[in-house]
C-alpha cells in the first residue's frame, strides 16, 4: 500500500501521459527510520522507434519534490510544452 496516493501530481510536461510515481528513502538510525530523501519517478510511454524516457525529481522531503515535480510541469506549460508531432513522412521545419 502507498500512503502517498492521495498526493496530487500533475501529468509528465513531455508526454502528458502515465504515472508517476513517489519513492521515498529512509536511513535506519539504529532507533528509528529517518527520511533523508524523495523521488518522483516516471517512465514516458515508449513510441515506436524512439527510445524510452525516464524522468526522476529529487527533493529533500516528499513535499519538496512534489512541488519541484509540478513546477517542472507549469514551466514547461509557460515554456509552450512539448512540439506537436510532424505528419509520417514530414520533417519539422524551424520557419524563424
Amino acid at each position: 500500500m502507498n500512503p502517498y496516493t492521495d498526493t496530487k501530481l500533475v501529468p509528465c510536461p513531455f508526454c502528458q501521459k502515465g504515472k508517476a510515481d513517489i519513492r521515498p528513502q529512509y536511513m535506519w538510525t539504529g532507533q528509528r527510520n529517518n527520511l533523508i530523501s524523495a523521488t518522483v519517478q516516471h517512465w514516458c510511454e515508449r513510441a515506436e522507434g524512439q527510445l524510452q524516457s525516464f524522468l526522476q525529481i529529487k527533493g529533500k522531503t516528499i513535499e519538496e519534490a512534489v512541488d519541484r515535480w509540478n513546477t517542472r510541469y507549469a514551466l514547461a506549460s509557460v515554456g509552450g510544452g512539448p512540439l506537436p508531432a510532424a505528419p509520417a513522412g514530414e520533417e519539422k521545419v524551424d520557419e524563424s
